[in-house]
This record gives structure tokens, sequence and C-alpha cells, in this order.
């Protein structure tokens, strides 16, 4: 069994993207097949292969499909700045202003 930590599925998409300069598409497909491989193991593989197709369909950064993809499903709003999380339909986002 091998256990990929989300922290570790973060990494990969970021050496992906800008390291190895791959598409958003392919960084998606390889690591939705890695994921839900036989043998390999990361906490709520639903969320993560949700975040992954955010990530693919969308412009807005892996980490923040990631926090999306978790609110969605824990049907919980989201705190932001950031306007990246308007894109997203099925959220409820919670607007935080500047002190």
């Amino acid at each position: 069994m091998v256990v990929v930590l989300p922290v570790v599925l973060a990494e990969c998409v970021f050496v992906l993207e800008s390291f190895y300069r791959q598409t958003r598409a392919d960084i998606a497909s390889a690591l939705e097949r890695l994921i839900s491989s036989p043998g390999v193991e990361i906490d709520d593989v639903t969320v993560h292969l949700d975040a992954l197709k955010r990530y693919k369909d969308t412009k807005v950064h892996f980490v923040d499909c990631l926090i999306t993809a978790t609110a969605a499903a824990q049907n919980t709003p989201v705190a932001i700045f950031d306007r990246d999380f308007r894109k997203f339909g099925d959220i409820r986002i919670e607007k935080i202003s500047p002190d």
C-alpha cells in the first residue's frame, strides 16, 4: 500500500505545472489515475478527485480547488478575500472585510 499525503498531491501539481510545463488536463488525468489506482490510498479520495476536476476545468490554483472541493463536500462556507472562489457555484462564500 502506498499512502499519498494531500500535501504531496499538491506538490505534484505544482511541479508538473511549473517545472515540467504540463497542461492542466494532463496533470489532472495522471493524478486522477494515480490516486484511483489499487494499492494507493489518500484521505478523502472523492474530495481530491473533485479538486483535480475543478483544477482541470478552470484556471484556479489547485490548493484553492482543494479548499473548494472540501467545502462543497462538507457543506461548509468558505471565508475568502480571493475572487477565484466565486467561479464555483456549489459553495457558500462568506466575505471577510479587512480591518
